[in-house]
């Protein structure tokens, strides 16, 4: 089992500090859950968070494969830079340990943020995802993100209900018929005005 030390970095490289604000309870299928921005002292909480994620829900989450997640990798996850990349973590209560994850990385005109979500496996069915991502969107929503976006594996149907459920649309990748773009405006224009541009070399811009 991989020990994590968590490794402070020096002060020009450190991320920038937690936001405050954004910590709250949650209680779902009789349990509570806290759902607060991410730290880096979380990072011990990965490997168990990560034992506990079925290796078809990594497949879905990272749309292939999923590389080994060694203590470097999970250093990155959890010191990030809140200035354009968030995310935020919901852990058991009073436990502490590691149930969901929810992020986004901005883009630097603050025009749309590409977000990724993933939860226990064991957990499935109680709704955390949802509390993840209203968590997420409204962070985004506060520091003037116009648009929360995503790709979606095909077969992913939980994310598709989850999605929909939070008023995204969806609309089929122009490169690979096993994607698909999820969208949600959250400032400003309609989506008719916008549907179906590029957004990257990846990903069609797309909004409700």
């Amino acid at each position: 089992m991989a020990v994590i030390v968590i490794d402070h970095l020096p002060a020009d490289e450190a991320p920038l500090r937690c936001p405050s604000g954004w910590d709250r309870l949650v209680e779902l299928a009789d349990s509570r859950y806290r759902i607060r921005p991410i730290r880096p002292m979380d990072a011990p909480l990965y490997p168990y968070f990560l034992r506990m994620v079925s290796e078809d829900d990594l497949r879905l989450r990272y749309l292939s494969t999923s590389k080994p997640f060694s203590p470097e990798r999970i250093m990155k996850l959890t010191q990030i830079d809140f200035e354009r990349d968030v995310a935020c973590v919901a852990t058991d209560e009073p436990s502490g340990q590691l149930a969901g994850v929810v992020r986004y990385g901005g883009q630097p005109d603050r025009q749309g943020a590409e977000f990724a979500i993933l939860a226990r496996s064991d957990l499935h069915g109680i709704e955390l995802g949802r509390e993840l991502l209203l968590q997420l969107s409204s962070y985004a929503r506060a520091h003037g993100i116009r648009r929360i976006y995503g790709l979606v594996r095909r077969d992913n149907v939980p994310t598709f209900a989850l999605a929909s459920s939070l008023g995204f649309v969806s609309r089929s990748h122009r490169d690979d018929h096993t994607l698909v773009d999820v969208a949600k405006e959250l400032i400003g224009r309609s989506a008719a005005a916008v549907t179906g541009r590029t957004m990257s070399d990846r990903m069609l811009e797309v909004q409700p």
